[in-house]
């Protein structure tokens, strides 16, 4: 009987000396993952750890996100003076990971993050904001990015915002992400040009395919968002709201959009609003998701719109001899 407890014993003492650095190592293991497949999905973003201290209860780690070539810079580089990603901002993570008795116990462990930018001149800018996450040891993270009202100011460059709760649960073994938020006012400037919005919420899940596309559903809504460039407003949206769904029924895509935006006064133009409503039936999954990566792999400089539709131009016969 005495053994019988001294056998007991011991096994508590491994479990509570060594299970928490075993939780702390899955824990790692298991937030490179979530980084590295959300880089993947996206197809612009390059996730780089940086460092990482492991101890018994809690470790901390570095991670850094770079954009790459694609859509995202090639519209950065259309927007300002970005002549590649060595001229644009780094997004630094910093995580402390609590993984102590209490995680064991509960087969996750506690994840408390913020951020950084670290400027094309090296110069480091703290985010404000912080995510608050728990991991589970077989993948599954569920995330929640809160901020709260506040400003800043960095030369003549300023920045308001409102309260923001954004939460994001994500499981890289069955690919599927479910997400909703909530954005309160926003207004960046800096020497009579900037955006500003009222609020912005969203929310959906998804899916991803063998055919390299997502289908779940999301939606979003915006209003108030304005675009001031050299002292006068380039465009202004009063509000604007996107409901969307796709599906898979076999090897064919149904998808059904509806958008509803109301503009402010356009110069020459005046205020205006529209309706649209898209729906796909019937379209072939191995055709569209062709076409995704065929836009993907594009040259992001080519200007021709002929080369875009020789491109894709197989893939749309056969989506419109499918039934599209």
């Amino acid at each position: 009987m005495k053994k019988g407890v001294i056998v007991v014993l011991v096994l508590l003492a491994v479990a509570v000396l060594v299970a928490p650095a075993l939780v702390g190592r899955l824990a790692e293991k298991t937030m490179d993952e979530n980084l590295n497949w959300a880089a993947e999905e996206s197809g612009e973003l390059l996730v780089t750890s940086e460092s990482f201290s492991r101890g018994w209860f809690a470790s901390e780690g570095q991670h850094r996100v770079e954009i790459q070539e694609g859509q995202l810079l090639s519209a950065l580089q259309s927007m300002g003076d970005v002549g590649g990603s060595d001229d644009l901002p780094v997004l630094l993570i910093n995580t402390k990971i609590d993984h102590g008795i209490a995680q064991v116990a509960s087969g996750s462990g506690k994840l408390v993050s913020t951020m950084q930018v670290e400027l094309p001149d090296g110069q480091v800018v703290d985010l404000p904001g912080t995510i608050y996450s728990k991991v589970g040891l077989a993948g599954a993270l569920d995330s929640n990015y809160l901020l709260e009202a506040g400003s800043h100011a960095m030369g003549d460059a300023t920045a308001t915002w409102g309260d923001t709760d954004i939460k994001f649960s994500v499981d890289p073994s069955s690919s599927t992400a479910v997400f909703d938020g909530t954005v309160g006012a926003l207004s960046i400037g800096e020497g009579g040009e900037g955006v500003s919005l009222a609020g912005l919420t969203f929310k959906g899940n998804q899916k991803a395919t063998g055919y390299g596309f997502n289908t779940g559903d999301v939606s979003f809504t915006v209003s108030d968002l304005a675009v001031q460039s050299k002292g006068s407003g380039a465009g202004s949206i009063r509000s604007m709201a996107v409901d969307a769904t796709t599906d898979l029924d076999g090897d064919r895509v149904r998808a059904d959009a509806t958008m509803k935006m109301d503009m402010h006064s356009i110069p020459q133009v005046g205020e205006m609003s529209f309706d649209m409503d898209f729906e796909v039936v019937g379209a072939s999954a191995e055709a569209i998701g062709r076409m995704q990566q065929a836009l993907k792999d594009m040259d992001p400089s080519a200007q021709d719109p002929m080369v875009l539709y020789a491109t894709i131009e197989n893939d749309l016969k056969q989506l419109f001899a499918s039934g599209f």
